[in-house]
């Protein structure tokens, strides 16, 4: 089932109807709580799927087909109609948008590996402990 956590910590692979359940979810969570942090709020805060995933795709840029095909190879395509959106989490080490312009750029990298739209590319637990920012 999508009712799997609160919404604004929910995967996005459960959004576009997924059931297999399995713990990169939990690593997406995770990974919002990274950007609550930095933001002081839950960031993807929507009051349905729809605006759930709309409030995603204003932080990490519109999913493409292969991202979509990633989180759920079963999803239609002919269903593919999201707004095209660029990213505003910056990608690697670099802080290089106004989405938290203080913030520590390796935190910025670690959170960013996290939160991604294939759950196969998000960091593994023990990835994301090995990660430099803990250095």
């Amino acid at each position: 089932i999508s009712y799997i956590c609160a919404r604004c910590y929910r995967a996005p692979e459960l959004i576009f109807e997924a059931t297999n359940y399995t713990t990169q979810i939990d690593m997406w969570s995770l990974g919002c709580i990274l950007l609550e942090v930095l933001n002081g709020r839950p960031l993807f805060i929507a009051d349905s799927s729809l605006n759930h995933i709309l409030e995603v795709i204003k932080v990490l840029g519109t999913p493409s087909r292969e991202d979509v095909r990633a989180m759920n190879p079963e999803y239609a395509v002919t269903d593919y109609d999201l707004p095209r959106i660029k990213r505003a989490l910056p990608h690697g080490n670099t802080n290089d948008t106004q989405l938290f312009p203080s913030a520590d750029p390796q935190f910025i990298d670690l959170a960013e590996k996290i939160v991604r739209y294939a759950p196969e590319r998000r960091l593994t637990a023990a990835e994301a402990l090995a990660h430099s920012y803990f250095d």
